[in-house]
Formats: C-alpha cells, structure tokens, sequence
C-alpha cells in the first residue's frame, strides 16, 4: 500500500482521493466516468485512467522491457520526476526513469 505522504508527491491535495483509486475494486472503476472512453480495458488500465485524470498527467506509457514484462507509467513529461509506476502489478511512486535505471542494472531492462 502507498502513504498518502507519497501520493501526495504525485497528486498534492488530493492524495486521498489517489488512495482510494488504489483501492477500488473492478466494478467500483468501471463506474467512473473515465471508464466510458476505454476499449476492453483490464484492471490496471482503468486504475492507471482514473489516476492520470486526477494527476493531469500526458497520459499512460508503457515499456516493453527485455525480460518480456511491461513497466506502465502516468507521463509527468520528465522521467525523473515523480509519477506512478506499475510493474509486476505493484504501483509505486517513483519517477518512471529510476525504476528504469534500477532494472536495467538488474539485467530486466
């Protein structure tokens, strides 16, 4: 679970409402009204929606890492800034580039 102490690196004020996106359960997402303008989405892309709304951050980016797996991230438009990031389906506020930098010297990126 992420402190809304650290949320609030990435969402200010509105931290709380950051904790209880991560909370919500599928039918509780699908509900929200970002959820209208998504094709099929899976969990994690109506969660990683409804997040880069309440940030007004440029959106959802995705990289294919070597090892095969996907790192998504809420774009702030500077890597080293603090955003959320998703990998191995456990969110985390980090700035994208770091998380990138830490698994290319694990061999991951």
């Amino acid at each position: 679970m992420i402190a809304e102490s650290k949320l609030a690196k990435v969402f200010g004020h509105r931290a709380a409402q950051a904790r209880e996106i991560l909370d919500m359960s599928r039918a509780e997402l699908e509900r929200l009204p970002v959820a209208a303008g998504l094709r099929h989405p899976t969990t994690s892309d109506l969660r990683l929606a409804a997040l880069d709304q309440l940030a007004g951050t440029n959106g959802i980016e995705s990289a294919l890492l070597p090892c095969g797996e996907w790192l998504d991230y809420l774009d702030p438009g500077d890597p080293y800034i603090p955003t959320i990031t998703r990998w191995r389906n456990r969110y985390r506020v980090e700035p994208w580039g770091v998380r990138f930098d830490i698994l290319e010297r694990k061999g991951l990126a």
